[in-house]
């Protein structure tokens, strides 16, 4: 018997961002997959050679620490 398989993460795509993958998509991927990292700070296009990130989004507001000078 097959057990259900466990969620270890969830991201949330906005229409916006599903059009910014596309429009990406061939600059980013690696034998026709692109990564992904989820943080804090939203999702981010990896690429995968090098340590360039593109930011996709977030849809959520992300709250930021105050800037203190």
């Amino acid at each position: 018997m097959v057990s259900a398989p466990k969620t270890i993460a969830t991201a949330e795509f906005s229409r916006d961002m599903v059009e910014t993958l596309h429009k990406y998509f061939e600059e980013f991927e690696v034998e026709g997959v692109v990564k992904i990292d989820v943080t804090d700070k939203g999702l981010w296009l990896q690429e995968r050679l090098t340590d360039r990130q593109k930011f996709l989004g977030s849809v959520k507001v992300i709250q930021q620490a105050p800037h203190v000078i």
